[in-house]
């Protein structure tokens, strides 16, 4: 396809679209499994944690890293507790409560200290693993396998 406009020619527009729409689904794929690979090291740091805290054993078995769904071109997970049939918003709602606790309930600091402990690890790792997406050398369901297998397997 070529288009001639004020004097100039562009020849293989369409091809060039195709590229650009390719680059942009790699860095899109790249920032989600980046994303991922930082939530892995928050929540696993989140779930030790949750062992310190004996009462809390129980609880662990449902710790899951939520893949937070909020538009184009933002990656986010949510790390807290997810039981069966929970919005995103209640499992903020309930992580939330556990961390500060109630009045009748004490609070178990759990997240936050292994959030504040563990971000630069987090930020190191997911530049590493958006490095190697964009480059090729990761695929998003490798990625997925790969991250999966580490979780569950702890």
């Amino acid at each position: 396809m070529s288009v001639r406009k004020a004097g100039m020619e562009l020849i293989g527009l369409g091809e060039f679209e195709k590229a650009i729409d390719k680059v942009e689904k790699r860095y899109d794929a790249a920032c989600q499994i980046a994303a991922r690979a930082g939530a892995r090291v928050i929540l696993k740091a989140y779930k030790s944690n949750l062992r310190a805290h004996r009462q809390t054993s129980e609880l662990e078995k449902h710790v899951k890293a939520v893949k937070w769904k909020r538009g184009k071109g933002f990656a986010g997970y949510l790390i807290g507790p997810k039981f069966p049939g929970m919005t995103a918003q209640q499992i903020s709602y309930y992580g939330e409560w556990l961390e500060h606790g109630s009045s009748m309930n004490k609070p178990y600091p759990t997240l936050r200290p292994a959030f504040d402990e563990n971000i630069a690890r987090a930020k190191a790792e997911m530049v590493k693993v958006f490095r190697n997406a964009t480059e090729g050398k990761i695929t998003e369901s490798d990625a997925a396998a790969i991250l999966e297998e580490l979780i569950l397997g702890e």
